[in-house]
């Protein structure tokens, strides 16, 4: 996205054109790398439509620290998120979610050895 937008104010059009902002952003100043993830660490909600929206944009995670700040939290840090339309996302939290985006980058070779070994 091309900043962390509040997920339940906008509607769906605004989020897509979120995503088509931040992706075209991140090639030109990144060149022809693509990355797999929606960052959206911090924000008041999310929409019933963005597993679909982050699957038709072409991503596969996004990475949150919100959902685990509740009293309630969540029993597992990863998981998939699944749309009405049927499609999944795989949410990712906290650092046992960044360990797995950063093996997942790692085998893509989009990031080098060691980076995010939290040990």
């Amino acid at each position: 996205m091309w900043i962390e937008a509040d997920c339940n104010l906008s509607g769906p059009e605004s989020l897509a054109r979120q995503f088509l902002l931040g992706r075209s952003f991140f090639r030109h100043h990144f060149g022809d790398v693509d990355t797999p993830v929606l960052w959206l660490p911090d924000v008041f909600g999310y929409a019933w439509n963005l597993p679909q929206l982050i699957k038709e944009a072409g991503l596969e995670y996004f990475f949150t620290i919100k959902i685990g700040w509740s009293r309630d939290r969540l029993p597992y840090d990863s998981f998939w998120w699944q749309g009405l339309d049927g499609k999944r996302a795989h949410p990712l939290q906290h650092l046992a979610g960044l360990r797995l985006l950063c093996q997942h980058l790692q085998r893509q070779r989009l990031a080098p050895p060691g980076v995010g070994n939290m040990e």
